[in-house]
């Protein structure tokens, strides 16, 4: 496993041809997964939920209790609520071929009843 740090506020994990990009800012609490990608062989060996695993461990070490990501695709949709994390706002009926950007947070621990104060715009 490889981290690469990269401009002010981006770093990447690696892991064989698979990986996840973050963007953060630690003044402001905020940490975004902008993408994660896993190679086809290694898919459903519970790699890409490692990865995610990985950041929100490095979120909670610098304080940070929300963690953002979007998507556009249908599919992973599962994975992200899987994992625990909600859309920002309740989804209403999307037509199946429709290319709409879903954003997703998680309070990692704290909050009454793991909910959070996430308004749309946040992150």
């Amino acid at each position: 496993m490889v981290v690469v740090i990269g401009d002010a506020g981006r770093f990447e994990i690696r892991y064989g041809g698979s990986y996840i990009t973050v963007t953060y800012d630690i003044p402001r609490g905020l940490i975004r997964i902008d993408a994660v990608e896993v190679v086809k062989k290694e898919r459903g060996k519970g790699l890409g939920s490692a990865l995610v695993g990985i950041v929100e461990d490095i979120a909670r070490l610098l304080g940070i209790k929300v963690v953002y990501t979007a998507t556009v695709l249908r599919e992973s949709r599962g994975f992200w609520e899987s994992l625990g994390y909600r859309p920002v706002q309740p989804l209403k009926y999307v037509p199946p071929n429709a290319r709409l950007l879903v954003p997703y947070y998680k309070v990692l621990g704290g909050g009454t009843n793991g909910e959070a104060d996430v308004q749309e715009g946040d992150g």
